[in-house]
This record gives C-alpha cells, sequence and structure tokens, in this order.
C-alpha cells in the first residue's frame, strides 16, 4: 500500500479562513476514504520571506519535493481554492503513472471553435473588469459600452503557439522522489521571471512538456468554476447580471451543479469567495433541490 499525502499552502488570513471553513471538511473526508494524509504548510516554512519577489504559487514546487514529501511514495498538490467531492471522487492516487506528474489537460479551453473563443473572450474581459476596475469600468461593461479587445492572435502569443498543449497546475500528481529535480529546476526560473507573473504555470507547464514526463489526468480532478459557468451558463457573465436580485442564489444553485459533476472543483481566478454558495453535503442535485425547500 503506497503511502499518500495531499499537499497544499494556505497564506492570508482570508484565504486560509476560506479553506479551513469550507474546503478542508471535504478534504479530511476524502482523504479518510482513500487512506491519505494531509499536510497543509505555508510559503514561510518553505523559506519564503516577506519581501520576496516570488509569487506564493511557485512555493508548490517545494512542497511538492521537500524532504517532508520524500517520506511518501505518492504526493498530490491541490489548490487550496478547490472543493472535493468525496463523495463521488475516485481515489486520484489511482491514477499515478511512473516517473510522471499528472495535470489534467485544459487546451480545448483555449484552442476551440471560434464561437467559444469569443465566450472565452468575453468571459475574460467581464472577469478582469468585474473582479479588479473602478466602478466607472464596471458600468461600461454592464452597459455593453466597452469593447471586447482580445484578438486570437493576442490571446496566442499571450498563452503560448496553438501546438503546445496547455495544463492547469493547480492539481498536480507525482512521486516526489523521481521528480524532485525536475521541481527544484522549475522554481529557481521564478528569479529569472518577470516579477509580475506571480504564477508558475506557463514554466512548469514548459518544463513538463520538454522533459516528456506529463501524464494526463481525468478533467473532473480539475474542474474550473469560473469556465465551466463560462460553458454551461454564459448568461452569468452577461451585462446587467451582477445586478440581478437572485443573483447569489442562481450562482450557488449552479455551483452546486457544477459540483456533483465534479471530482475536484477549482474556485481559481478570484472566484474562492464562492465557496461558501456551493452545498456540500448533498451528492445530487435532487437532494441540493430538496434541501432548498
Amino acid at each position: 500500500m503506497p503511502r499518500k499525502l495531499i499537499v497544499t499552502i494556505a497564506d492570508g488570513d482570508e484565504y486560509r479562513f476560506l479553506f479551513e471553513t469550507f474546503a478542508l471538511p471535504t478534504w479530511r473526508a476524502y482523504a479518510d476514504r482513500i487512506g491519505a494524509d494531509i499536510r497543509v504548510a505555508t510559503s514561510a516554512e518553505l523559506g519564503r520571506t516577506t519581501d520576496s519577489r516570488i509569487g506564493i504559487p511557485w512555493y508548490k514546487l517545494l512542497a511538492l519535493s521537500d524532504d517532508a514529501s520524500l517520506a511518501y511514495d505518492l504526493v498530490c498538490w491541490i489548490d487550496a481554492d478547490v472543493l472535493i467531492n468525496h463523495h463521488s471522487a475516485p481515489d486520484i492516487f489511482d491514477y499515478a503513472v511512473p516517473g510522471r506528474v499528472g495535470v489534467v489537460n485544459l487546451t480545448h479551453h483555449f484552442r476551440g471553435s471560434e464561437y467559444d473563443f469569443e465566450r472565452r473572450t468575453r468571459y475574460l474581459q467581464l472577469n478582469k473588469y468585474f473582479s479588479s476596475a473602478p466602478p466607472e469600468l464596471r458600468q461600461q461593461v454592464r452597459d455593453g459600452q466597452l469593447a471586447y479587445d482580445l484578438t486570437r492572435e493576442s490571446f496566442d502569443a499571450a498563452i503560448g503557439p496553438g501546438n503546445r498543449e496547455i495544463y492547469n497546475t493547480g492539481v498536480i500528481l507525482c512521486e516526489p522522489g523521481p521528480n524532485r529535480a525536475l521541481f527544484r529546476e522549475v522554481f529557481h526560473l521564478a528569479e529569472t521571471v518577470p516579477a509580475t507573473r506571480s504564477y508558475e504555470q506557463p514554466a512548469l507547464n514548459e518544463a513538463l512538456l520538454s522533459a516528456g514526463v506529463d501524464a494526463i489526468l481525468p478533467p473532473r480532478f480539475n474542474l474550473i468554476l469560473a469556465w465551466e459557468l463560462s460553458a454551461r451558463c454564459p448568461f452569468v457573465f452577461a451585462p446587467g447580471f451582477a445586478d440581478f436580485p437572485k443573483r447569489e442564489a442562481l450562482l450557488g444553485y449552479f455551483a452546486s451543479s457544477i459540483f456533483f459533476d465534479s471530482y475536484f472543483l477549482h474556485f481559481a481566478e478570484g472566484y474562492f469567495q464562492a465557496v461558501r454558495l456551493v452545498d456540500t453535503a448533498s451528492r445530487t442535485l435532487v437532494q441540493h433541490l430538496e434541501r432548498l425547500r
């Protein structure tokens, strides 16, 4: 029986509160069922100082390869903004491939039809403006006055050439020993990239492809809530929905329905607050509707 570890980093008071209150109970139920340990680290424990220019996500590479992880046969990194569907998710460690690094391939989200591209572009624009822009810009989006300025060419330039696979590294499954050198080498790249690139994903993506050690996990092990909403319920990003009186109840219903369809539901791109809306106690959408009565 392999020794199995689930590891993450939860930094910051609010982020850690959301993780411990909403996500961690689902992790514990899952870990108990599959016989895995859980380690919740901080970037400070892994050597990050308060004046470091290296973004916190890079430290997952050290968490996957330090002595604590090397004590296990298999390690699964999961971003802390993930809910685990402990009711139905199979044991992710059963999908480990010796010597390889398991990730979910998200290329189809970026390399789809023109219709899919336009919908994804619109989501990116709305997400960008609603998450960080001043009120007047958000109002322009609501009123349909703001042009969507992403083109296929600029999009490809931002995420890489079209013949490369695109992985999301919010969930990583590996043997820590054989992959230790690769993780350490990628971490040191953080010192050479622009300070604005706070995420390790592009560098790790390229390293996995170049080394030929990537292995593909089933997509349900990393369903990204915002992307699933843009695909299944695109109207939630329509101008005006932000002001809809029952917006929160509808989002809870949609997010819960996606959770029931996932193994791991990832609240990436600033959506972690929405974790409060998901019904993790129910096993099915029918049970969820009954609880709402």
